[in-house]
């Protein structure tokens, strides 16, 4: 098996009627080393700098991944293509 270098973290609330409302976060390591991993994880995290074998770019990495999740909901929903995201603070 593989070492796991990203991961995903939903969270929902659900309310009275239809309000429903999601939270996404996306984790990604990114340039740690083994030794940069505790201990108890090192035989099965990892980062894309130890998978590649190179150092990455952070920024570059960051707008290609949301270049990519725009473009994946552009897909999913096509007539809300030109619609801004509601966000919420």
């Amino acid at each position: 098996g593989g070492r796991k270098v990203a991961g995903v973290l939903v969270e929902t609330k659900v309310e009275r009627g239809n309000s429903f409302a999601a939270v996404v976060g996306i984790g990604v390591n990114v340039s740690q080393a083994v030794e940069d991993l505790p201990a108890e994880l090192r035989e099965r995290a990892g980062s894309l700098a130890m998978a590649l074998g190179r150092p990455v770019d952070r920024r570059a990495l960051a707008s290609a991944l949301l270049q990519e999740l725009e473009r994946t909901r552009q897909d999913a929903f096509p007539s809300a293509a030109t619609a801004q995201p509601q966000l919420s603070s």
